[in-house]
């Protein structure tokens, strides 16, 4: 759920505060590697002219810290619950969708939580929002990598 949040299209905070308002990125993206293990938080953005790779990497952060020391609106966590369980539902009708996710949870071991999925999602509150971003996005745990166009 903190992905989406982040990075869950146009009215995603990324995208909102980083390319929209502070005119830093021409895109951004945020997304958690893996499913099954605790996996790798990435976060991407592509620089406009002008803008270093530290004042970006600092927006980042402070986008961290905010979701750290703050709790998300419940509007906020509404819209992104309800796109996740829109997006679920729709994805259920198309029969190649439902038959990857089954092979998914049985992979899982438990092929009853594809029943249970969008109810885990729904269960999720801003304070474990909070909580999830203070234990995971730690200093010490962060990486940075910059590549830079040739010119």
């Amino acid at each position: 759920m903190v992905s989406d949040l982040l990075a869950g299209g146009d009215s995603g905070r990324l995208y909102r505060h980083l390319v929209k308002e502070r005119r830093l990125l021409s895109s951004v993206n945020a997304y958690i590697t893996g499913d099954v293990d605790p996996g790798l938080f990435v976060f991407t953005g592509q620089l406009l002219p002008g803008v270093t790779p530290e004042e970006a990497e600092e927006a980042f952060r402070g986008e961290i810290r905010t979701l750290q020391n703050g709790t998300p609106s419940p509007y906020e966590i509404e819209k992104v619950k309800n796109k996740f369980e829109a997006n679920t539902l729709f994805g259920e009708l198309n029969v190649m969708n439902k038959a990857m996710n089954l092979g998914y949870y049985e992979m899982l071991g438990d092929l009853r939580l594809i029943n249970a999925e969008v109810e885990r999602y729904r269960d999720v509150d801003a304070e474990r929002i909070r909580s999830f971003s203070q234990r995971v996005f730690r200093e010490e745990n962060a990486s940075t990598l910059i590549y830079k166009a040739r010119k």
